[in-house]
């Protein structure tokens, strides 16, 4: 049942120990009215007699005119709890004030449990200050017997984000308990899921993500079976926090499930936990992501099923140079496999839907550690063959059916386009959609922003005027921000067929199936950022031409939004790497420091690359890393700011090609010790390094040197059974081979 009084009641409470009745027919705080604030709850007798007709009537939980019964204590620490506990079927209500009685402040009230049930409230209180304590009995001015409970509640360490829970990220799920209980509400901005009000108990908990770049957060019920969560990133613990997902009922029941795939390796993100309407109680959460492979890059496959009931006989096949297929399916509401791949491979995906409920599934493939995407599929996968590739461990850039792909709109000239799938990212929700009932279609996502104010109207006309496309208009923003966390300014959800858009005539700012397809103009400044969503709902792949109607001075131009990454690439070109990016906008962009991994998750600074500043044209930049890793390396850019502010690109990988290719592990299983055979020419000194499925480093050994080729000896007992990733580094600590393993 979820609650949304001032504060959230808790379960019965026990244990009673009756003192003698203290409770008064008039507000005061005189000596014989006053109640022991203990360290846990211990009862002391508060029975209301039917004769008190005193009554005064400030509060909000059913305070009617009916009499009631007073008593007072004096906090002692910056929490309390009160609990009033009736006797026999009567249905109590509680206030509790601070002030005078002549000018009461509500602290805190509840009416939750009818009938029998206990009545409790938790508030922030002032040591030393005294608060007053009303008892009425709903819709009756009778006596009622019970007694009262005033007890000093401590809040858990994480109730802020500086005490956030550290919590590791394993290759499968291990649940920690743990509670909300007592917390109190940070101040972080209150996020639009789960059902967050204010005084709402939230905590926090930190991780550093793994070298995937990718995590999986899960949520169990415990006496709290109804909880949302929020994951953040921020420079310290201190904030800003900027929310990158929320999720309220997607977990089993109400609770919650969330994923997200492009985490910087090696940083330090949070998590926020909340009870729905305030409440409280303990729960299980745990976070799992899945490890990089072996290969040149690494895939993952993620299979989604909305209606948590599994996907039957459907499933997806995954063929690698011709080899056969490998399938998948899930049995609950969402699966997740790595797929080791190396630069020239063959893919070829096909999709099995012979189960039940196709519009419930759906499936990803991403590569790791950038998270862009590769192949998308569903609700209702196509059938058969549906995706092949030569595999070039190169990411490609976000789609526009992504908001992270959005078009950005520099000036006023029309254009076509058309949509082709609701692409990889959710971005949005039930707190975002708005009139968008079916949330994503084949959509596509644009940014716009004034260089002058005035009014913005347009027309959507599709290709086939019998085609029916939707739009929502999100804003206005100070920078261009995915994804939108809102309900939308404009948005159109009209079933006819034919043009839509933004005009001067009509009066709604939204509307639904019935709309007539027009919703009213945008009124405009210079300087604002809007978020356009063109939604195909048809899903036909049929194209539509979109045209500006400007009026009272409004354009539109691309100059205060920030830089526009066209495409980054890494590639190795012999003993070199090629590091490739184009840019179709920048505004007072400084320069570009290009950074260098072994890992995929600690990077140095390899070349500083003077920005553009501002410019509207295309810019294209090319530099060498003339001195590369050996092995698997990672790229990325860091884009920064005359003000120092930066942003990051997405993460690229390179291999390049040596004798370490041949780098040989055995036995494999391993028990005590590993064997590593490998070519190499001349003498060297290395390092062995063997890492778990989370990028972590669990052992370093120094077995030697070795002339022409490299025999190495490895002890391995000390490691737990499971599987790893052994690496070789020379003296100057790059790569020079590695494998996987396992230990038995």
């Amino acid at each position: 049942m979820r609650h949304a009084t001032l504060l959230a009641a808790v379960g019965a409470l026990t244990a009673m120990h009756a003192l003698g009745q203290t409770a008064t027919n008039n507000c005061g705080f005189t000596a014989g009215a006053e109640y022991p604030v203990g360290s846990s709850c211990s009862y002391t007798s508060f029975s209301k007699p039917g004769a008190f007709t005193n009554y005064m009537n400030p509060g909000t939980c059913n305070a009617g005119n009916r009499d009631d019964a007073w008593g007072w204590f004096q906090a002692t620490a910056a929490l309390t709890t009160v609990t009033y506990n009736p006797s026999g079927s009567v249905d109590p209500i509680l206030h509790v004030f601070s002030g005078t009685c002549g000018a009461l402040v509500q602290e805190a009230c509840a009416d939750d449990f009818g009938n029998g049930g206990n009545e409790t409230v938790t508030f922030a209180t002032t040591p030393g200050t005294n608060y007053a304590v009303r008892v009425q009995r709903y819709n009756s001015n009778t006596s009622m017997n019970g007694a009262l409970c005033i007890y000093s509640t401590v809040p858990p360490v994480n109730d802020e984000p500086c005490g956030a829970i550290a919590l590791s990220v394993g290759g499968t799920c291990s649940y920690t308990n743990t509670t909300n209980q007592n917390a109190t509400e940070s101040g972080v901005t209150a996020p639009p899921c789960g059902g967050f009000i204010s005084g709402a108990a939230d905590v926090w908990y930190s991780f550093v993500a793994p070298a995937s770049g990718m995590v999986v957060l899960e949520t169990s019920a415990g006496s709290l079976s109804d909880l949302g969560v929020a994951l953040y990133e921020a420079p310290s613990c201190s904030g800003p926090f900027t929310r990158l997902g929320c999720d309220d009922d997607s977990g089993p029941g109400y609770m919650s499930f969330l994923t997200y795939n492009r985490l910087t390796p090696g940083d330090t993100y949070y998590v926020r936990a909340w009870g729905w309407g305030g409440g409280q109680g303990d729960f299980d959460i745990c976070l799992r992501s899945p490890s990089l492979t072996g290969g040149d890059c690494t895939y993952v496959l993620e299979l989604f099923d909305v209606g948590e009931n599994g996907w039957g006989s459907s499933r997806v096949g995954i063929s690698l140079n011709g080899a056969a297929f490998t399938y998948h399916t899930t049995t609950s509401r969402y699966d997740v496999t790595t797929i080791a791949v190396n630069t020239g491979d063959v893919l070829v995906v096909q999709y099995d839907n012979s189960g039940p409920d196709q519009d419930q599934n759906r499936y990803t493939i991403r590569q790791l550690p950038s998270g862009d995407g590769i192949h998308t599929g569903g609700p209702y996968p196509f059938n058969g063959i549906v995706f092949t590739e030569t595999v070039d461990c190169i990411p490609p850039a976000p789609p526009q059916e992504d908001c992270r792909g959005a078009m950005t709109i520099c000036g006023s000239q029309s254009f076509a386009s058309g949509g082709q799938g609701v692409g990889y990212d959710s971005d949005l929700d039930a707190y975002s959609y708005g009139c968008l009932s079916a949330s994503e279609r084949e959509g596509l996502w644009y940014f716009f922003s004034p260089s002058t104010g005035g009014n913005v109207g347009f027309t959507i006309t599709p290709n086939d005027l019998s085609d029916d496309y939707d739009f929502a208009i999100w804003g206005p923003l100070g920078s261009a921000e995915c994804s939108p966390d809102s309900s939308p300014l404009r948005c159109s959800y009209a079933a006819p067929s034919g043009t839509t858009g933004l005009n001067y005539t009509a009066t709604d700012a939204s509307e639904g199936p019935s709309g007539d397809k027009w919703v009213d103009d945008i009124a405009v400044s210079a300087g604002e950022v809007y978020i356009l969503y063109v939604s195909n709902w048809s899903q036909s792949g049929i194209a539509f031409a979109l045209d500006w109607d400007l009026r009272n001075g409004a354009s539109l131009d691309c100059t205060v939004l920030p830089i526009e990454l066209l495409d980054f690439q890494a590639q190795a070109r012999g003993e070199v790497v090629d590091l490739l990016w184009s840019t179709a906008t920048e505004t007072d962009n400084a320069w570009f420091e290009v950074q260098r991994s072994a890992d995929g998750e600690h990077y140095q600074t390899i070349a500083t690359v003077p920005g553009a500043g501002t410019s509207l044209e295309r810019r294209d930049y090319v530099i060498q890393d003339i001195d590369p890793l050996q092995g698997v390396s990672y790229y990325r850019l860091e884009q920064v700011d005359h003000d120092g502010s930066s942003s990051y690109s997405p993460v690229r990988s390179v291999r390049l090609l040596g004798d370490h290719q041949d780098m040989l592990v055995y036995p494999n299983p391993a028990t005590d010790v590993l064997h590593i055979a490998m070519p190499h020419q001349g003498a060297v000194s290395v390092m062995a390094e063997v890492l778990d499925m989370s990028g972590r480093t669990v052992l370093q050994v120094t077995p030697g040197s070795g002339a022409s080729d490299l025999e190495l000896t490895v002890p391995v007992e000390a490691l737990g059974p499971a599987p790893y990733f052994i690496r070789i580094l020379d003296a100057q600590g790059r790569s020079i081979g590695q494998a996987p393993f396992i230990r038995r």
